[in-house]
């Protein structure tokens, strides 16, 4: 196995990938940009091609290609793939209205099955892998013949005076125990083989079966669906149902892909979970954390209808919190770094600087502070925008920080709490 690794945002060849048997989306994996930033300058590659996702490739080969956010600092690659996948789980557990129904396949696109592989798994953590076998009866198939089921349920025919029965029904223990543990065998076992470098999962420690699962998993499936057609029991249904949508979703080339094309939506998550536990105060024009858990800041998405002629309309900062006459607009960017000033956060503060609870009322606020929020590889600050008061006396205080935060860090906060 080889690994590989490099930033989202970062120059690529495209096509070295293809020749290496990755599987891409030329049109949704890449974007085209007319500028790289010299952290990841690449000269052998076509500078306008840059990754548009996080996630991983995996080749026929069991080589892997992990994409990681921007900024993020690898050191050790394994470790660091497992917490690239588990923070993309774990906002999947969280926010899963972001997943499913309209919003499937908008962010995350995979072509194998983990949601079934995750289940089959703790059944096997639960249970591990052995089965009793069942004992069915069924017509014409040969053995011991099952004289009770056989008068209730077939003819009845009289010939040459005597009373036959057709057909006959005969007992048939069916050996599932064999086939139910190497069709869980192969499932996790080859998961593990082909994506142990971010799963941090044991493996069956049995023997990996002979049977060419990948070539052969349409007979595998037919026979699933006829196990689960004599199954009743609620546990055994689960793991069998799982197994067909892992056999079912199996890729028979072998080069997989689990692509995340919206981690800014990871990002503001995280970083709302962190102003939560952690903002204490701004000093200088500048955020400061202290990372001692104290109670919660509720801060929040609130929106705001400024829009006399539509009150429809509105905006809504990522991170919104007021306490006494103070304020806080914050906005989270995944951005390597700001190109020009950020208009969008420039108004926020026009809008809201001098809010009031009606026409003739004071404003609420004498302190609104305002900053941008982005992914870095060591924690630091400096300032975005400043008004010259040649422009704007009456909102020369306006200030606009840049607050760049160790992303490494904040995934492994997100992760623990």
């Amino acid at each position: 196995m080889i690994v590989r690794y490099a930033n989202d945002g970062q120059a690529v060849n495209k096509e070295q990938l293809i020749l290496d048997g990755f599987t891409i989306n030329s049109t949704r994996d890449f974007l085209k940009n007319n500028f790289v930033d010299d952290a990841y300058g690449d000269t052998d590659a076509d500078c306008n091609d840059v990754f548009n996702f996080v996630g991983f490739l995996v080749n026929d080969s069991n080589d892997v290609f992990a994409v990681f956010p921007k900024n993020y600092m690898v050191q050790e690659v394994k470790e660091d793939s497992g917490k690239l996948f588990n923070v993309i789980a774990k906002h999947m557990q969280k926010r899963p209205d972001m997943y499913v129904g309209n919003e499937y396949g908008k962010k995350l696109t995979t072509n194998y099955p983990f949601a079934a592989f995750f289940c089959i798994y703790e059944y096997f953590s639960k249970y591990g892998l052995y089965f009793d076998n069942i004992r069915y009866i069924k017509p014409n198939i040969g053995g011991k013949v099952n004289w009770k089921s056989t008068i209730q349920r077939s003819d009845k025919y009289l010939i040459n005076g005597k009373l036959c029965f057709f057909p006959l029904y005969y007992n048939k223990k069916y050996c599932f125990t064999s086939f139910l543990t190497e069709c869980m065998i192969f499932a996790i076992d080859y998961t593990l083989e082909k994506f142990g470098v971010f799963i941090g999962l044991g493996t069956t420690g049995m023997q990996f079966p002979e049977y060419d699962f990948l070539n052969g998993k349409e007979m595998i499936i037919d026979n699933l669906y006829r196990l689960r057609n004599q199954t009743f029991k609620d546990s055994m249904l689960e793991l069998i149902d799982s197994l067909i949508l892992f056999y079912e979703g199996l890729n028979e080339g072998g080069s997989y892909y689990f692509k995340h094309y919206g981690f800014s939506y990871i990002w503001e998550d995280m970083v709302l979970d962190y102003l939560k536990k952690y903002y204490h105060e701004v000093q200088n024009d500048k955020l400061i954390f202290d990372e001692i858990k104290h109670e919660q800041i509720p801060f929040s998405k609130k929106t705001f209808s400024p829009n006399l002629s539509n009150e429809r309309q509105y905006f809504a900062p990522d991170f919104y919190y007021s306490d006494g006459n103070t304020q806080l607009i914050f906005d989270a960017k995944y951005y390597t770094k700001i190109h020009g000033m950020d208009y969008k956060q420039i108004s926020y503060y026009f809008f809201l600087n001098e809010c009031r609870d009606h026409i003739d009322a004071n404003p609420k606020f004498s302190n609104t502070y305002s900053a941008l929020i982005l992914p870095a590889q060591e924690r630091s600050s400096k300032i975005h925008f400043k008004m010259d008061p040649l422009f704007n006396q009456s909102n020369a205080n306006l200030v606009i920080s840049e607050e760049y935060l160790d992303i490494r860090s904040i995934i492994e906060l997100y992760l623990k709490n």
